[in-house]
């Protein structure tokens, strides 16, 4: 994702340095069972197995494999551009809670295009989804596209807390020859939708 390089990592570290300190990452446990407040509705089921695909129809499948950051912080892909990479302390399909984060090759040097080159063209209000290890389905409807300098996406995609969403990222912006690296980021957001009956 790097683009051009062949180097199998995405450098997010501005995020991950603040995800990876001692106590700041949640631990991904459930809250207690207890009854909810009437004026509450009840949780919906949580779902604990990880993403093993992801489908744009008409313009992306790819599978998907767990990653995470090595020791400068950058976070390892897959090295088949074809294939996503899930920030695997974060959320899980279908968890109330967090952002499944899914980092994917716009290109490389060795293989040409990467399955997240798509994400450009995506446009607002489609419908994602991702296959889980258990055979689930999990949909989402693309309601944003963002644009972020190369470290500085947001920390709270970081973690299995907070608002559900999912977030697909790849490189973007000006191709920086100096130190072989784009200069930006590019992510779409997606909100849950219903499971299909």
């Amino acid at each position: 994702m790097p683009g051009r390089t062949g180097r199998a990592a995405l450098c997010l570290t501005g995020a991950l340095a603040l995800a990876l300190v001692p106590g700041i990452l949640p631990s991904g446990s459930v809250p207690g069972t207890g009854r909810p407040a009437r004026h509450q509705p009840a949780p919906r089921e949580v779902y604990t197995s990880p993403p093993v695909a992801v489908e744009v129809p008409g313009h992306l499948h790819a599978s998907v494999v767990p990653v995470a950051a090595d020791a400068d912080g950058a976070l390892e892909l897959p090295r088949p551009p074809d294939t996503v990479g899930w920030w695997s302390l974060g959320a899980r399909p279908g968890a109330r809670e967090g952002t499944v984060l899914l980092a994917g090759h716009v290109d490389t040097r060795e293989y040409g295009l990467g399955a997240f080159a798509a994400l450009r063209d995506i446009p607002l209000g489609t419908r994602a989804t991702l296959t889980s290890a258990d055979g689930r389905s999990h949909p989402y409807l693309i309601t944003g596209r963002r644009s972020y300098p190369k470290s500085a996406l947001p920390a709270k995609w970081f973690t299995d807390t907070g608002h559900a969403r999912l977030a697909l990222v790849t490189c973007a912006g000006e191709y920086d020859r100096r130190h072989h690296r784009y200069t930006e980021n590019l992510a779409l957001l997606a909100e849950p939708l219903p499971a299909d009956p």
